[in-house]
């Protein structure tokens, strides 16, 4: 696919200063230079639109993309949750979010497979499991988290081998 080049949008650049009328060319999904392009590609225009820098959103939880309560006790299939975070993914990229920090509980597949382009996704900075005091916000031990499902599961998926 050849370069597209975006005319006549009043671009923020994310620096402080005001807009300013400036083409932009894209290749292969990436912003690859700024004002005036002789390469030949198709030409975009738009007049009249604001384009801005992708937005980061430093706290999200993709892996809390189902409803809750089915989701901790164990009534929805790996498949479902899997395809409402992927959902959530994409919902969040056209949000206008092209970075997102997980602050807990992804899947290392699923952002695997968002960076891989093989779903729609911002990119996903995780942090890895969820840490907290004991009775602390992302303790499992709130009286609308099914404790019992999540102990019994955990015992049995950490339990050593025989």
């Amino acid at each position: 696919m050849g370069p597209a080049h975006v005319v006549g949008a009043a671009v923020i650049d994310g620096s402080g200063r005001d807009p300013s009328n400036l083409d932009i060319t894209i290749e292969n999904g990436r912003i690859t230079q700024l004002g005036a392009s002789s390469a030949h590609g198709e030409r975009l225009d738009a007049e009249g639109l604001t384009m801005t820098p992708g937005l980061i959103d430093a706290h999200v939880h993709l892996g809390l993309s189902s409803p809750i309560q089915p989701h901790f006790s164990f009534q929805i299939s790996a498949a479902e949750i899997a395809a409402d975070i992927f959902a959530t993914a994409s919902a969040t990229l056209d949000a206008g979010f092209t970075t997102v920090r997980d602050t807990g509980g992804i899947d290392g597949g699923v952002v695997t497979a968002i960076a891989k382009g093989k779903v729609r996704g911002p990119r996903v900075l995780s942090c890895g499991p969820v840490q907290c005091q004991i009775g602390g916000h992302g303790y499992y031990g709130a009286e609308w988290e099914p404790t019992e499902l999540w102990s019994s599961h955990h015992i049995r998926a950490c339990a050593p081998s025989p």
